[in-house]
């Protein structure tokens, strides 16, 4: 079966989604083919795969086959599938629905029934714990249209809300602005890209100028902003902390880890310039992140995000704490990942304890299709290497790691230019410890003062203890 688009579609179903839109296609108002649902049962049986002549002989017993006419109707399968997922979104969106009776028992005059549904709305949002943007797009959209129904009655008694109405609609732009000037400020640190950030600083300066202490979201956004645009003042950063400590249950998981992962990132700014008090920042960041879920992302965890954890926890020295942690949650990381993730990271967790012996046992296991983890995996033996003293192996991985850095066309420059140099200084202090330099100063002054680096605290760590094992002979 050619029509890659619908197979991805359906293979993307869940079970419960697959007997949904069995109904779906079942049900005359929404499908008048029964073809179609005849066609996605093939689809969703069929453990290898059908070829066309198949389908079609499944389909249509007795007709010559017409590949046209099959195209069609694998055509309106995906449409009918989009319909689905569509319908299955706007579900979910309790006033969206609700809006759309407003307006329907509105037109029709049907006074009792708009007034039910706005006294179950209302008490709806009332009710909702969360106050992100589409909160008051929401709220706005209510308000609206009661102003509708009332001017439509000529109940000229009953005052329109426009000053409600024009509140949480300034209020949803707000908030929306402020999180576009943080994501158009945060993307330009990754990509070199010219980004006009219109009316960023008139909205600014309004948020300073008028108290928004209850809109959370407005406060968070306009603090994350403050960490884009003025990082030397920390003061942004813990007032940030503080304010996401006290209202993060206003907000829906998606929009909590988006904010999380701007804290997260002024950290890696922060430790990247060498402030390594930041590492204590980002590891409570994480346990947050796990202790109230918003770190996983339907029910998984990132294989990044965990080897960042456990990365930031043993330069901590929370060794059981790590330890805990990959035995916990190795079930959580993606199965195509999982054991990769899992024995990388393990092997780290060792690597802290300076269990050398089992650091080169697990990473035998790892495979390096993964840039990030093939690049971090031949990071951390050549340290081992070091480590062990096995300098004829630690030759021969920095060669091969030369090579596979300068020919992986998936490495940006700034990578690849960080683990080069990490090359280039692991050999120099080999050739030390071996006894082969005798101006140990100048090394340790090259590698205290270098810039674009991989692993350079490590490096100078080691280059620390070469220097004091020299001055104590």
């Amino acid at each position: 079966m050619e029509n890659y688009k619908l197979v991805e579609l359906t293979d993307n179903l869940t079970g419960t989604e697959i007997n949904r839109f069995r109904k779906y296609l079942s049900s005359p108002f929404f499908n008048e083919n029964e073809s179609l649902l005849t066609l996605f049962d093939l689809m969703t049986s069929a453990k290898d795969g059908l070829s066309k002549d198949n389908i079609y002989q499944a389909l249509y017993n007795g007709e010559s086959y017409d590949d046209l006419k099959l195209r069609h109707l694998q055509s309106d399968l995906s449409k009918k599938m989009e319909e689905f997922l569509a319908l299955t979104i706007y579900q979910k969106r309790v006033v969206e629905s609700k809006l759309d009776s407003l307006r329907a028992y509105r037109e029709r005059n049907l006074d009792k029934h708009f007034n039910g549904v706005l006294r179950l709305t209302s008490k709806h949002q009332e009710n909702n714990i969360h106050r992100d943007g589409n909160f008051f797009y929401d709220q706005f959209q209510l308000e609206n249209e009661i102003n509708k129904y009332v001017m439509k009655k000529y109940q000229r008694s009953q005052e329109l809300n426009l000053q409600k109405a024009a509140s949480t609609l300034d209020t949803f732009y707000i908030i929306n602005k402020l999180k576009n000037c943080c994501e158009q400020l945060n993307y330009g640190n990754v990509v070199n890209i010219d980004s006009e950030l219109l009316l960023m600083e008139e909205i600014i300066n309004h948020v300073r100028n008028k108290e928004y202490g209850d809109v959370p979201a407005i406060e968070i956004y306009y603090q994350i902003l403050m960490t884009l645009t003025e990082e030397e003042n920390e003061d942004h950063f813990y007032k940030l902390k503080s304010l996401l400590d006290i209202h993060i249950e206003k907000f829906t998981v998606e929009e909590s880890k988006d904010m999380f992962a701007f804290a997260q990132n002024y950290c890696i700014k922060q430790i990247n310039k060498g402030n390594v008090n930041y590492h204590k920042e980002i590891f409570e960041l994480y346990k947050k992140g796990i202790g109230k879920a918003i770190i996983f992302e339907n029910g998984k965890i990132s294989p990044f995000d965990f080897k960042n954890i456990v990365t930031v926890g043993c330069r901590l020295n929370e060794f059981k704490w790590v330890k805990s942690f990959i035995v916990k949650y190795k079930e959580k990381i993606d199965p195509e990942f999982r054991e990769n993730a899992y024995t990388y990271n393990l092997a780290k967790y060792y690597f802290s304890l300076q269990k050398y012996d089992r650091v080169l046992r697990l990473l035998q296991e790892v495979e390096y299709d993964d840039v990030f983890y093939g690049m971090d995996s031949r990071t951390m033996l050549l340290k081992t290497y070091y480590e062990v003293d096995e300098i004829v192996s630690l030759d021969y991985l920095i060669d091969s790691f030369r090579v596979y850095l300068k020919r992986n066309k998936l490495i940006s420059d700034d990578h690849r230019t960080n683990y080069l140099n990490l090359i280039k200084y692991v050999r120099r202090l080999a050739k030390a410890k071996a006894g082969r330099t005798k101006n140990l100063r100048k090394l340790k002054n090259d590698i205290k003062y270098a810039r674009h680096v991989a692993d350079v605290a490590w490096l100078r760590e080691k280059a620390d203890e070469l220097k004091m094992r020299n001055d104590s002979y």
